[in-house]
This record gives C-alpha cells, sequence and structure tokens, in this order.
C-alpha cells in the first residue's frame, strides 16, 4: 500500500485542513510550496469525484478517482457533532489511498501485449505511445507554433474520442524544455479565486489580499519570466464545462503583454460547445 492523504472539508466541500500528501494528490501537478493559494484548486479537483448530493446518511462513502497516471481510492466519512445542540455546518473527512503503481517489474517482463512489455492502451492516455496521423500533426504543429510566437491564446475543439487530451499531454511534453506549464481544470467563483489560482498553480506567493495588488504582482512575475527566455503556458482541458467568468478572465489574461510580447500563452480544448460560449456577446469582445 502506498501513502495516504487526508483532508477535511465543509459541507460546501471547500478544505479546511489538508495534510501534505493529500496536497500533493489533490494538487498535482503543480507546486504545493503555497498551500492558502491552492483552495480553488482541491476544491474543483474534490467536486470532479465526490457527489454534490453526498448521501449523509451513510457511515462511509468510498468512490474513486485519478491523479495524474494514478488511481485513488476515497473514503468519505461525514462528522456529527455529538456535544453541542447548535446547528453547525458539517465536516466531511477524506482519507485518500493509492495502491502500488503496477505489479513487480519482474512480473510485468513475463507479460507481452502485442510482442510490448507495457500495453499501449491503458485507461490513462500515455503521449509516449500517441501516434500523430497528418491531421493531428497539423494541428501540433499550428498550436507549438501559436506558442512559441506568442499569439497569445487557442483554440482546440473536436467531438469526444478524437484525441484532444493527448494531443494536448504531447504538446505540453514537447514544450516542457522551453515552457512553464499550467494545467487548469474547473472554473472559478470570481476574479480574485481566479488570480489566486493561477499564481498557486505556477507557486506564486501573494502580494497580499487585494485581487489587483495581486494580478500586478502575477504581472510582474510574468514579466521577469519572459525576460529570461521562459515562456508561461495554460492548458485547459474540457474546457467547454469552464463557467464564463472563468473563460472571460483566461481570454483577459491572455492580453497581458509587455513591449509587444504576450506575457502567457493559453490552449483552451474542449467539445464543440466551447465555441458557442466563446462566441456569446460576453465573450466575444474578448476572445
Amino acid at each position: 500500500m502506498g501513502s495516504s492523504g487526508f483532508i477535511l472539508i465543509d459541507s460546501f466541500f471547500r478544505p479546511v485542513y489538508a495534510d501534505a500528501e493529500s496536497l500533493k494528490i489533490l494538487a498535482y501537478p503543480c507546486d504545493i510550496s503555497c498551500p492558502e493559494m491552492l483552495d480553488g484548486i482541491l476544491h474543483r479537483k474534490i467536486l470532479s469525484f465526490l457527489p454534490r448530493e453526498l448521501p449523509y446518511s451513510q457511515t462511509v462513502y468510498v468512490t474513486h478517482f485519478q491523479s495524474g497516471r494514478r488511481r485513488y481510492t476515497c473514503r468519505a466519512f461525514v462528522l456529527q457533532d455529538h456535544w453541542s445542540r447548535e446547528t453547525r455546518g458539517k465536516r466531511i473527512a477524506l482519507l485518500m489511498e493509492r495502491g502500488l503503481s503496477g505489479p513487480p517489474a519482474r512480473a510485468r517482463r513475463n507479460i507481452k501485449f502485442g510482442e510490448m512489455y507495457e500495453d499501449p492502451f491503458g485507461y490513462a492516455p500515455d503521449p509516449r505511445y500517441y501516434y500523430l496521423s497528418q491531421a493531428h500533426h497539423e494541428i501540433f504543429t499550428t498550436l507549438r507554433n501559436l506558442v512559441r510566437e506568442g499569439c497569445g491564446i487557442g483554440v482546440l475543439f473536436a467531438q469526444a474520442g478524437m484525441g484532444k487530451t493527448i494531443l494536448v499531454n504531447a504538446l505540453a511534453e514537447n514544450l516542457h524544455p522551453e515552457s512553464e506549464i499550467v494545467v487548469m481544470s474547473g472554473s472559478c467563483e470570481g476574479r480574485s479565486e481566479f488570480v489566486r489560482t493561477i499564481m498557486g498553480l505556477v507557486g506564486l506567493r501573494p502580494a497580499g489580499s487585494d485581487v489587483w495588488e495581486n494580478l500586478q504582482h502575477l504581472k510582474d512575475w510574468l514579466i521577469a519570466r519572459s525576460r529570461a527566455g521562459r515562456k508561461i503556458v495554460v492548458f485547459c482541458d474540457q474546457a467547454q464545462d469552464l463557467n464564463t467568468d472563468t473563460l472571460e478572465n483566461l481570454c483577459l489574461l491572455s492580453e497581458l503583454e509587455k513591449d509587444h510580447r504576450k506575457l502567457i500563452q493559453v490552449i483552451l480544448c474542449g467539445r464543440p460547445a466551447l465555441v458557442e460560449k466563446l462566441a456569446a456577446p460576453r465573450l466575444a469582445a474578448v476572445s
């Protein structure tokens, strides 16, 4: 059995306490050196596998989720206050456990998948086994050039099962030596949480509680990274599920520039519904 993580959340699924291992699990692959900036990231990750209508009548609710290439078992315990008659919001304790990443190496060598010692058709997309067809190669090259030329924002949309996620993963690996990759999933509630989330993803500590102060702090950091020759790329998979506020803030973020150069690149990846959202009057002006 591998390491386990513990996190305490309130009835709105927002974190109250999290140990170091739970931060590694839920915030992967983000920098966890500044936990106070990760509340939005943890909240959205928890919402991705824990049902909003949690069956409070059950003593223990068990579910499974994936983070990176590992699968985890999560046990949710609803905590009741037996000593106070006051009505308070419930607290929920989450215990997350992971098993071994696979059978021992010696056992794996004895199993072949079509003359291969690893299964290229696993549940989690693996960029190592990604085959670029001509169409996929053209999209890959276009997005890579968009980032390298500093165009600001790019949109990739296609129906489910067309290979969007693994293409974006392969692009992220290709850009990693020359760029700092940020993966954002889920919506933020308001600009303040959005700015804090982006800062948390890049490992930047807040300058204060004021949103504009933090935004200027983020911009100064982006300028410094740009002068050092590093590009910052934000990837958003399943972007059709993002709310309008988050999409608007991402579009506005992509407009940050210095000396006629974009400071951050944003790649939105999703189904055709994403295009409909971006065409809405509120977003048309910024996208």
